[in-house]
Formats: structure tokens, sequence, C-alpha cells
């Protein structure tokens, strides 16, 4: 079905423990499983390869209950279809399979990129409270003199708060 749809298959594996590997050393765009459940052993094997190799992962299978469908998305697969499929709607899973993984990824790196952002925050805030605290300084002045600081030391507010808290800290 996967060549009568167009598309070029680069491998096969049948060896779930092989498949990190063999989706390093070959580099799919999309990876397309067919298992007739995915098991506990396929299932590991997807969120290693997913967390080292991440791409789209479609999983065709003839398990349809509704515990294996949710461990196969947390595991990282992006389409997870029941009982086959013909050349005439694989084009349209795919399509659907790697435009979820693109938003997910996207979506994910603007949870880190919030996520740091809040970190950086909470450093900052630690760093002018100590400065406060040691200096007798008023919070906006605490804060300009980090950001001055950071600025001549050409760093960012963030680590030099870190390089002020690892300072104040008991060794």
């Amino acid at each position: 079905a996967a060549e009568a749809a167009g598309c070029l298959i680069v491998g096969e594996e049948h060896n779930p423990f092989r498949l990190p590997a063999t989706i390093e050393a070959l580099q799919p765009d999309v990876v397309l499983m067919d298992v007739e459940s995915p098991g506990r052993d396929v299932l590991e094997q997807v969120v290693v390869t997913t967390r080292h190799e991440p791409r789209p992962i479609v999983m065709f299978t003839a398990d349809d209950s509704d515990t294996s469908i949710e461990a196969a998305l947390q595991a990282g697969v992006s389409a997870y279809v029941v009982d086959g499929v013909d050349a005439a709607r694989l084009r349209s899973i795919l399509q659907v399979a790697m435009t979820r993984f693109r938003m997910d990824r996207q979506m994910r790196e603007r949870l880190d990129a919030a996520e740091t952002r809040l970190a950086e925050r909470k450093l900052i805030d630690r760093a002018k409270g100590l400065l406060i605290q040691q200096h007798g300084l008023p919070e906006s002045e605490a804060y300009n003199l980090l950001r001055r600081t950071a600025m001549q030391r050409n760093t960012s507010i963030a680590a030099l708060a870190r390089d002020i808290i690892n300072a104040f800290s008991p060794a």
C-alpha cells in the first residue's frame, strides 16, 4: 500500500529492539509500523526512538483497545490506525501524522521556552532579593544593577543571577 500511495520504503525492521538504531541509520521522513498489538517492548522502543530521533510515527494495528491507543500516543505515535489501510487513504493518514507531529513539536518548544523563562525569572527574583538583603537596595535599583552588570559582562541577566546566588550560597 505504501508504494502504491507514492511512498518510498527505505528499509524494514522486524526486531523492536533495533528500531532506534535502524531509524538513526536510515533517517526516514516518517516511520510506518505494522504490529498486531503494540506491546510493551514495541512501545518502549518507540519512546527511545522519539527521544533520540523524533519523527512522525504511524502505527497500523488490529488492536482497538482504548488502553493500547492511549499508550501508543503517550509513547510518541503520531497516528494510530486500526484494521489496516488501503493506498487511497495512506497519503492523507501520512499528511495528518506529519502535521500533528509538527504541531506537537512546536507546542513542546513553546512550552520549553516558557518554562525556561519562568525558571530564569525565578533566578532573577532570587538574586534581586539577595541584593536587596545584602545591600539594602530598593527592588528597582537591584534589578537595574543586575541589568547593567550583565550588559557590562556581556552575559544574560539569568546567568549573572545564577552566579550571584552561587556566590551567596554556603559551600
